[in-house]
């Protein structure tokens, strides 16, 4: 019975060591600012990035003002901005607007998250994809729109009456809106629901009592279980931790897949695939770290299990 109650002990504790890891990371990246700016800084994710944003953003920023400007000016609006991603890369307030852009999707997506709880709580329904990201192109908008009208203004410079289309493109600019936002997708909506992200972004935060509670349980684990069977404790414990890394790692991939599979084919599909390159950079690794400690703690038993054999010839 003892062996039976310290083994159950150890695989309940497995898993909440496996749960505090992954709501430690989750809580980060939902939390504070460092992990999502680490994802734009990171090189193959933050170069995809860099090279997907401004064009989708320029595109958005001129199609605003298009909407906004003199009919004249349209065809000139859309000739300057087939040219604008370049431009938008080049100039020097590109790195700070891309960075609150960032900041501004993280605390968007976690006020967007909220909401969806408050409304669950009240008992109304929520749509399907109500809790996918969606990034917060506004700070880029506002740097494109300023990028295109220097554009124009260069355009029509030489012009009869360049000064008063200049200012005619100058109040369209003013124009532009700054909430811009494009949904990317992600996460999927087949096997994540936006009941399921509320819930988990109201926990994350408690990752550390999960912490110690699995310290506790693994220890209470150990003082149950007779001297000679706390090798279970190690395997059981071990082998709890290392199928629950498997199984998040695995569930992820999938995620990941599906989220880029289904942008295939339109305009944010560059965008999708970067950012979900990069929380796959993020998340994964801890994942293998979670299935090497429990590796760790298997071979741990097996060790103790052949020195307890060997002490009772």
């Amino acid at each position: 019975m003892r062996h039976v109650l310290a083994a159950l002990l150890a695989v309940l504790s497995g898993v909440l060591a496996v749960l505090a890891v992954a709501s430690y990371r989750i809580d980060a990246v939902l939390h504070t600012p460092e992990p999502l700016q680490q994802i734009a800084a990171s090189s193959a994710e933050g170069q995809a990035l860099r090279e997907a944003a401004p064009e989708l953003v320029g595109s958005a920023a001129g199609q605003a003002l298009e909407d906004v400007a003199p009919g004249f000016a349209a065809d000139m609006v859309s000739q300057v901005t087939g040219s604008l991603a370049g431009n938008i890369v080049a100039d020097e307030g590109f790195d700070q607007a891309w960075s609150a852009s960032l900041e501004q999707t993280r605390t968007g997506w976690v006020e967007q998250l909220r909401a969806i709880r408050t409304e669950l709580d009240a008992g109304r329904e929520v749509p399907d994809d109500a809790a996918q990201l969606d990034l917060d192109i506004g700070p880029l908008a506002q740097l494109s729109a300023e990028v295109l009208t220097s554009s124009l203004r260069d355009a029509v410079s030489g012009l009869p009456f360049g000064d008063q289309i200049g200012a005619m493109i100058d109040d369209a600019v003013a124009e532009v809106p700054d909430d811009l936002s494009v949904t990317t997708g992600f996460p999927a909506t087949e096997d994540v629901s936006p009941r399921q992200l509320a819930f988990v972004e109201s926990v994350v935060g408690y990752w550390m009592w999960a912490a110690g509670a699995a310290v506790v349980l693994f220890l209470v684990a150990l003082m149950v279980a007779p001297y000679r069977g706390r090798s279970l404790v190690w395997l059981f414990g071990g082998a709890a931790v290392l199928a629950g890394g498997a199984a998040a790692r695995w569930w992820l991939q999938e995620q990941f897949t599906q989220a880029t599979t289904a942008a295939e084919g339109t305009a944010e599909s560059a965008m999708v695939e970067a950012l979900v390159g990069g929380f796959r950079s993020v998340l994964l690794p801890d994942t293998m770290w979670v299935m090497v400690g429990g590796a760790a703690a298997v071979f741990i038993g097996l060790i103790t299990a052949a020195v307890t054999a060997m002490t009772r010839r």
